[in-house]
């Protein structure tokens, strides 16, 4: 079975090789579901901007379905941006 830890390890890892491929934007740990009433299982999650075909992606870009035994979930996020914690004039 595999623990937090073990996870977390894998996936400190591969974090900067899969920032490093295209549309990636993030990489954390989560429970991939199978089904929506599932529990769900650890996982790595890699987050991107937009999915695509395998077909249109070059071979480096291409994600890892799992990574030294644990499962990857692929999530699209759309573009990531920073808040702009400046307030607005007339915001309180």
């Amino acid at each position: 079975m595999l623990t937090i830890e073990k996870v977390k390890e894998i996936k400190e890892k591969y974090s900067e090789s899969l920032l490093n491929k295209e549309n990636v934007v993030g990489v954390g740990i989560g429970k991939k579901k199978i089904t929506p009433t599932s529990p769900g299982e650890l996982c790595i999650k890699i987050y991107i901007t937009k999915k695509k075909p395998e077909n249109q992606l070059k071979e480096i870009d291409i994600l890892p379905k799992e990574l030294d035994g644990v499962k990857t979930d692929i999530v699209e996020t759309g573009k990531i941006r920073p808040l702009d914690n400046k307030q607005k004039s007339g915001d309180k």
